[in-house]
């Protein structure tokens, strides 16, 4: 969750394939499983009103299988893209980069 001060961002992970149903049990439904994992949501949870104001973000690891050309180091998510959850990615890039230049140096 991120306050941006006049709203809130929140990211709900669901399963592969499950977002028609979830989308058929109604924006109602959507807003009690919120309420449950996060009560303190339950006054701001009325703003969500239908499913135009949500975003389904398909999530995907993956990876290049070969990582560098000549004259090119690909590292981060240009090297392996990560799921934003628990965000992650910055730590690996970090790494990809530290790892890089002290090989390099």
């Amino acid at each position: 969750m991120i306050n941006r001060g006049d709203e809130w961002q929140l990211g709900f992970v669901i399963s592969r394939g499950t977002s028609e149903q979830i989308c058929e049990q109604g924006v109602p439904a959507f807003r009690e499983t919120i309420t449950k994992f996060a009560p303190f949501l339950g006054d701001r949870v009325g703003e969500l009103h239908d499913w135009s104001e949500a975003k389904l973000l398909t999530v995907r690891v993956d990876r290049l299988p070969q990582w560098y050309r000549s004259s090119l180091l690909f590292i981060g998510d240009a090297a392996h893209a990560m799921s934003p959850v628990g965000g992650i990615g910055i730590n690996l890039a970090m790494q990809d980069a530290v790892a890089a230049a002290n090989i390099l140096a």
